[in-house]
């Protein structure tokens, strides 16, 4: 599921810069963690 929703990511991420679906990923696996990490942190501790 994750990487579907990083290839996914990937597609909307290229159509909206470039009109287009890249040949590449643009976001790499490990950035797409990274800010996955960062989102789950901001939804177990809004405040801090």
């Amino acid at each position: 599921m994750l990487y579907n929703l990083w290839v996914l990511t990937n597609i909307v991420v290229g159509v909206k810069l470039y009109g287009k679906v890249p040949d590449k990923p643009l976001i790499t696996a490990k950035r797409f963690s990274i800010i996955l990490y960062k989102v789950q942190l901001e939804i177990l501790d809004p405040g801090g």
